[in-house]
């Protein structure tokens, strides 16, 4: 996203922007292997869940195809995003961001009244999916604010940071350390969020250490 907000709105990078995104790109590529290099064992109840049951296995081509459209989706997104809160078309990034998720979520909510009538209805999960979307939307809104009053690399690599917290959820949850990948990738996320938000504060740190 960063490549296209430069090249479509010549939307130029500090250093330290350069730096926060390259640690929190690392962090998520770190944190999406840990899985890989360091596997963990899995508990005898998942191994009974994941025992075959004739089910066809989904094909490889499916998830990486999506890797590779989803990140395609959000930068086209949020180059969109900026272009209608620009100077020409001046839309207001709150407006048209809420505006948008009102039309997709009448079209869902028309599919979920028949799957509630038809199947069923879980009140339990109802309000915590409701819950949810209301956190969601604001976070997505807050996000497209971001891409449109600023660089859009920066904002939608602390976007990314989510996956921090949730493996911090993950491993609080189910009472496990965390791998040393993962801790390595903690830091280095933590470090390129900070980056980002507060610079000023990491070269008034540096020149502190330099003098010494």
């Amino acid at each position: 996203m960063a490549i296209m907000d430069a090249i479509i709105f010549k939307q130029k990078l500090q250093y330290f922007h350069l730096i926060g995104m390259v640690a929190i790109v690392i962090c998520t590529v770190l944190l999406s292997l840990s899985g890989v290099i360091s596997p963990k064992e899995p508990a005898l109840d998942e191994i009974d869940a994941a025992a075959p049951t004739g089910a066809a296995i989904m094909p490889t081509w499916v998830p990486v195809l999506f890797g590779v459209i989803t990140p395609m989706s959000f930068t086209a997104n949020g180059m969109l995003v900026k272009h209608l809160t620009g100077d020409k078309m001046k839309f207001d990034p709150s407006t048209l961001s809420f505006s948008a998720y009102f039309s997709v979520n009448i079209l869902i909510l028309i599919a979920a009244v028949w799957y509630w009538v038809k199947i069923e209805f879980d009140m339990y999960l109802f309000i915590v999916g409701l819950i949810g979307s209301i956190i969601n939307t604001l976070g997505i809104a807050s996000i497209q604010n971001a891409i449109a009053c600023g660089p859009a690399g920066p904002a939608s690599a602390l976007a990314a940071c989510s996956n921090i917290l949730l493996v911090i959820i993950e491993a609080v949850k189910n009472s496990e350390m965390l791998s040393p990948l993962e801790l390595v990738a903690l830091i280095l996320g933590t470090f390129g969020s900070l980056e980002l938000v507060i610079p000023e504060a990491f070269e008034k740190l540096c020149g502190c250490l330099c003098c010494k």
